[in-house]
């Protein structure tokens, strides 16, 4: 899936959309979890900015973040090749 720019979107359909920080605060997550799912690719912005910052819309996120695999019950999304990785830089292998 390619990310739309602003000059190329469709600004009606994403109503301006939200940034990182709204989005946090819609997910109750930390600015840094999103951030996270973006960068792994859990999630896609709806469109960036000329300047380079996404913008989301938070529907389509908590559509995709359903379709997710949960760390147990009712954990944040994780991405599968992490699970094995360290949970901190010093904790043994």
């Amino acid at each position: 899936m390619e990310q739309t720019t602003a000059n190329e979107c469709d600004h009606q359909s994403v109503a301006g959309g939200s940034t990182t920080g709204q989005l946090a605060n819609e997910l109750e997550v930390h600015v840094h979890t999103v951030q996270r799912w973006h960068r792994e690719g859990l999630i896609r912005p709806a469109w960036v900015t000329p300047g380079g910052h996404p913008r989301w819309a938070v529907e389509d996120v908590r559509s995709r973040l359903a379709e997710v695999p949960r760390d147990r019950d009712s954990g944040p999304p994780f991405s599968p090749e992490l699970a094995d990785a360290p949970k901190h830089p010093y904790e043994p292998s």
